[in-house]
């Protein structure tokens, strides 16, 4: 630490957008790179073996849900998490029930 300003916003925008010249000049950027379908369906197989249980879907609809986390792990995990709470599901949902139950996400764009 030793005096020098730590943050660590997480953020989906470019932070040169964020920061003052002087600032971004003095700072250490770590660019995340967004998580490909392989990373995320392991993501996903993780989770459901922490919990012990498997999600509620069908084949497309998985595939559908990671499609819509759009390479970020965090959402994908909220959203399973979302689907893991469902009272009652006893039958796989398919892509119309996934759609009921979770919202998709406005697409993030940087400031132009």
């Amino acid at each position: 630490m030793h005096g020098s300003p730590h943050c660590a916003p997480p953020s989906a925008r470019n932070p040169s957008f964020e920061l003052n010249g002087a600032l971004f000049s003095r700072t250490q950027v770590l660019v995340l790179k967004r998580l490909d379908e392989a990373a995320l369906s392991t993501l996903l197989d993780r989770a459901e073996q922490l919990t012990g249980h498997c999600l509620p879907l069908d084949d497309d609809a998985r595939r559908a849900l990671i499609a819509m986390a759009d390479g970020d792990g965090r959402y994908l995990l909220n959203m399973a998490e979302q689907l893991q709470a469902l009272p009652g599901t006893r039958t796989p949902l398919d892509t119309a029930g996934l759609a009921h139950h979770i919202q998709q996400r406005v697409p993030l764009y940087d400031k132009a």
